[in-house]
């Protein structure tokens, strides 16, 4: 298979989740911040259990450009210090 060199891969959910959700409360953005970090703990503790079925719910974003990994990742994107300061 052939892609081009300037075209990226979608990150994986958590990390924009994250990412967006740290951007958010820096720029005083509580209600997104609040909405983007909550999900990316409910991802966080679904890959803790290793339980794909207590992935969060998604409906929020019905129709948005998010793309949304299909497998649990096996890893944390942010480390237990970072998830404990978003708490």
């Amino acid at each position: 298979m052939h892609t081009h060199p300037l075209i990226k891969p979608y990150p994986p959910s958590p990390r924009v989740l994250y990412e967006a959700g740290t951007a958010a409360r820096a720029a005083q953005q509580a209600p997104a911040a609040l909405l983007l970090l909550n999900l990316y703990l409910d991802i966080a503790e679904a890959i803790d259990e290793r339980s794909p079925s207590s992935l969060p719910d998604r409906s929020p974003f019905t129709g948005a450009d998010v793309v949304w990994s299909v497998e649990l990742p096996g890893v944390h994107y942010a480390s237990q210090e970072d998830q404990e300061v978003v708490c």
